[in-house]
């Protein structure tokens, strides 16, 4: 319902008179209140006569809060970030269906990201007075954000999981990066609360990043969840320091640095859930104070099975035969954040099965893996120094996560000619940038030729829910057409993102991966070596057999699990 609509409404119902209404409008051009709210504050309805109309208007229930005795573990089901920027709070839960009072139940964007942040399939508003809504925030949460030296007993109190199940596992710890106990003083314990909290909610809510992000009055912290940003909770300013420091030590990171961009990483269990995640942590100095993101990603109990990750069997086959080989390079390539790791997690277990010896040297552990000797990177060691000291452990295969470093990787590449095969990961946004990558870092044409085996490029794609999707008639009937002939697809279908409960109303579930791989044959080593430009290594290989990552992504789409849309978006 529209601001102006309702003041209209309310005239035409004689509760108020069009000067009335002109004033309150005025008003809110300057204030950015809600309307009902300015004119309750002015005295123009009261505020029972205001909720009565409402409710009777959009045929919602009206609730007294000051009535209610709530269950605080049902309110902190919502941040309270989140509900004290839209004036919102949970009164019941039940199944999967939470009760939220709010003053504008025509909100729905607040309502949507409720359903995001809570994991209720089912949220269902009620009508509550401004006030009383401000009144059952501070007596059910606290008052914690109303000044400087604010107490924090309560911050992080949205947690939904008992913090005592989480259990934080941090590897290393050195003189550099202990904290001054003046920092912390007699807010240490509720900081240290406020970290497991914050850790166990994004876990519990499948949350991808947190963002602790300075502000100039507040320290504000939010988390990604499915893409979006919700509003998690505010500190007081002078905890941000010691909130910032705490994490460090976990991450192993140097709190005495502060200008220069760091990355560490710990890890974190939840017993109760069964859930372990690797948190990645970089920081970044801003005008405001030090910025720090935790990246989480959840571990798996289970490593999957390179047969049972959709790679298409023409690339899995050759891809099969090259790991047999045993020397050789072989590259795991795509943007960030695009599952690249499950790839190469897939393919180190299978060659653990072998009986090989293999190391890994790592950024962070996601998974820990059997049968393969898993290394970390330090922040400030030399990863050509580590790596010379790996090779001399004789293994069979090594694993090299990202590395800046150019001399890294003409050093594995050397060792990969002799009786060790490497498996690189390397951002790129297909096989070919993989390649341009490697020339560009000045790495020679007639190095990367004779140890690279090949380079097996993927792309995550939104998943179509196969419960709501439907059919999409748009699609043009030469593409129809394509799939039936070129592809071989007897009865391609294609289908578009609808929205249901099951997927939250977002019309996708997961993701699914669309790869290509560019085998390093004689011919291609030759037209490499010969520094032929890479448009002539690129056609060659398309005009011999090599299926790219968009002709991958077609054929999932006329299976049904990607939609032709997203299809498009893939370059």
């Amino acid at each position: 319902m529209a601001q102006k609509r309702l003041g209209s409404l309310l005239v035409s119902a004689g509760l108020i008179t069009e000067r009335e209404l002109d004033r309150a409008l005025l008003e809110q051009k300057q204030t950015n209140e809600r309307l009902g709210a300015i004119l309750v504050r002015l005295k123009f309805i009261t505020t029972d006569k205001l909720l009565e109309f409402l409710s009777q208007r959009l045929n919602i229930k009206s609730v007294n809060l000051e009535k209610l005795n709530l269950n605080p573990a049902t309110v902190r089901v919502i941040p309270e970030a989140f509900a004290r920027e839209n004036n919102l709070i949970a009164i019941q839960a039940k199944d999967k269906r939470l009760v939220v009072a709010l003053a504008d139940p025509t909100n729905y964007d607040a309502l949507d990201q409720t359903t995001f942040l809570t994991g209720y399939k089912v949220v269902t508003p009620v009508l509550a007075a401004d006030t009383q809504i401000a009144a059952a925030i501070d007596k059910y949460y606290g008052k914690m954000f109303s000044g400087p030296n604010a107490p924090i007993s309560d911050v992080g109190s949205a947690s939904v999981v008992n913090p005592e199940q989480l259990e934080i596992i941090s590897y290393g710890e050195d003189e550099q990066t202990r904290i001054p106990e003046k920092v912390l003083g007699k807010d240490e314990i509720a900081l240290d609360q406020l970290i497991k909290q914050m850790l166990a909610d994004a876990a519990f809510r499948n949350a991808s990043h947190i963002h602790i992000e300075p502000r100039r009055d507040v320290v504000h912290i939010r988390i990604r969840i499915d893409e979006k940003v919700y509003s998690y909770t505010k500190i007081a300013k002078r905890l941000e320091r010691g909130l910032i420091n705490k994490i460090k030590i976990l991450a192993n990171i140097n709190t005495l640095t502060k200008k220069e961009p760091q990355d560490g990483f710990f890890q974190i269990r939840l017993d109760d859930l069964q859930t372990q995640c690797s948190v990645s942590v970089s920081t970044y100095m801003t005008y405001h104070g030090e910025r720090m993101v935790l990246h989480l990603r959840k571990t798996t109990a289970v490593i999957p099975n390179l047969e049972n990750m959709g790679i298409p069997e023409h690339i899995l086959s050759t891809y099969k035969m090259i790991l047999n080989q045993p020397r050789g390079y072989i590259v795991i390539t795509g943007p960030y954040h695009h599952g690249k790791t499950t790839t190469v997690y897939a393919t180190l277990s299978t060659l653990a099965s072998s009986g090989r010896i293999i190391f890994s040297y790592e950024e962070s552990l996601r998974d820990e893996l059997d049968g393969v000797v898993q290394t970390i990177q330090q922040p400030h060691a030399d990863p050509v120094t580590d790596l010379r000291a790996i090779i001399k452990q004789n293994p069979d295969v090594l694993y090299l996560s990202d590395i800046s470093s150019p001399e890294s990787y003409r050093l594995t590449m050397d060792a990969s000619m002799g009786k060790m095969k490497t498996i690189a990961r390397v951002h790129a946004p297909d096989a070919f940038g993989a390649l341009v990558r490697f020339l560009d870092m000045g790495i020679s044409a007639y190095l990367i030729a004779n140890s690279v085996n090949g380079i097996l490029a993927q792309r995550l794609i939104p998943r179509l829910c196969e419960h709501c999707k439907d059919p999409d008639s748009k699609v043009p009937p030469r593409l129809v057409e394509h799939a039936r002939t070129v592809l071989n697809i007897e009865k391609p279908e294609f289908f578009k993102p609808r929205g249901c409960d099951e997927c939250k109303n977002t019309g996708y579930i997961g993701h699914i991966v669309v790869y290509e791989l560019l085998h390093f044959d004689k011919k291609i080593s030759e037209l490499v070596a010969g520094q032929k430009p890479i448009q002539d290594v690129k056609n060659f290989a398309l005009g011999h057999g090599m299926v790219p990552l968009q002709v991958d992504a077609l054929n999932k789409t006329a299976q049904g699990f990607i939609s032709y849309e997203d299809m498009l978006a893939l370059r």
